[in-house]
């Protein structure tokens, strides 16, 4: 590869090949946008300048089955560009189980950490969020959960 246009390149043609279509960003998401990935004339999902493929929030009915299909594309043209070390790849699926982990670990009442300890999980949730959007909703609804089930945050049952 001599540049990331090249890659870029290889990526759209690796999802035409597989029924979707890349084109410019639309209105003013050239900002923060690459591409916008369609399927049947649909806009579903982005390409953002982070390298990440986010799902169009405006789309209905989009599965989640096909937004992976184009996330797997990508890590496919990745690798096949040479652009990632497959071994030291981690899936966004590993990434969201870690995720999940911190935040049991840092919602937790007794989890006995200290305000830096406590800072560096926060930093670790949010950089595993930047990585994998997806994983963004997952925090507020650990706290609703464990807040709205019957118990309040300090224990005593409703």
């Amino acid at each position: 590869m001599k540049n990331k246009a090249e890659f870029y390149i290889a990526f759209y043609e690796q999802l035409a090949l597989k029924g979707f279509q890349a084109y410019k960003p639309s209105y003013d998401y050239d900002k923060k946008f690459i591409a916008d990935i369609c399927a049947d004339g649909f806009n579903i999902a982005h390409l953002t300048k982070a390298d990440v493929i986010e799902p169009n929030p405006h789309a209905e009915g989009v599965k989640a089955e096909t937004i992976e299909k184009i996330r797997k594309i990508f890590k496919d043209t990745m690798e096949m560009c040479g652009l990632v070390d497959v071994r030291r790849y981690f899936s966004e699926t590993d990434l969201s189980v870690i995720h999940a982990s911190l935040i049991k670990v840092r919602m937790s009442p007794d989890n006995d950490l200290n305000s830096q300890e406590t800072a560096e999980i926060d930093a670790l949730i949010d950089k595993i969020e930047n990585i994998v959007p997806e994983t963004n909703h997952l925090t507020a609804d650990f706290e609703y959960e464990n807040t709205h089930n019957g118990e309040l945050a300090e224990g005593v049952e409703v």
